[in-house]
């Protein structure tokens, strides 16, 4: 839910298409029927996505600015297929909290989200430093001890969009609400 407030927690990133959505979640089942880790949540379908750039909680002003800045994004790639890579427990295997899957897509999810990262600095907003990990989450789970075992992945999976969500938060998960949604274009 928005906050009070009317800040917005916004985040710009890319959706599969929806074959390869079908795809996703059938790995994504038999991913975690291996998995043994504490309070395991998978990610809901709809809201499997790569984050490109998270934005945090936003004010009306700001929302506004990176509404008009970010619409140069999709023109940092065309349409392109992900490769689904190691399954990694993130920010650590000492303090799992994410289970995740890299994500190979030749490059194309590096320079969306340096165009990313460019659009929220032109409109003065501090972008985080750390450099961006291409990954797909499909669990989050309680700190502590996990073990994986590996799945042999689909094929590649076509990703064809980008765009600026907004995180609704609820206590049955996170939903996402598109504030603006764009075809690649590169």
């Amino acid at each position: 839910m928005s906050a009070a407030d009317g800040r917005k927690r916004v985040f710009l990133a890319c959706f599969p298409e929806a074959s390869a959505r079908a795809a996703l979640v059938r790995w994504q089942r038999r991913v975690l029927a291996r998995c043994r880790a504490r309070g395991l949540r998978p990610v809901a379908p709809a809201a499997l996505h790569v984050t490109l750039l998270f934005l945090g909680d936003r004010d009306a002003a700001e929302v506004e600015g990176l509404l008009a800045a970010t619409r140069v994004v999709p023109a940092a790639a065309p349409p392109f297929l992900v490769g689904l890579g190691a399954l990694r427990l993130l920010p650590s295997t000492r303090r799992p909290r994410v289970l995740a899957a890299e994500l190979d897509s030749g490059g194309a999810l590096e320079a969306l989200a340096a165009a990313a990262r460019t659009a929220a600095s032109a409109v003065g907003i501090d972008v985080d430093p750390r450099p961006f990990l291409p990954h797909l989450t499909l669990a989050r789970l309680r700190p502590g001890s996990a073990s994986l075992e590996a799945v042999p992945p689909p094929g590649p999976l076509a990703f064809g969009h980008v765009g600026l969500y907004e995180s609704l938060l609820a206590a049955s998960g996170a939903r996402y609400r598109a504030l603006w949604r764009a075809p690649l274009a590169g």
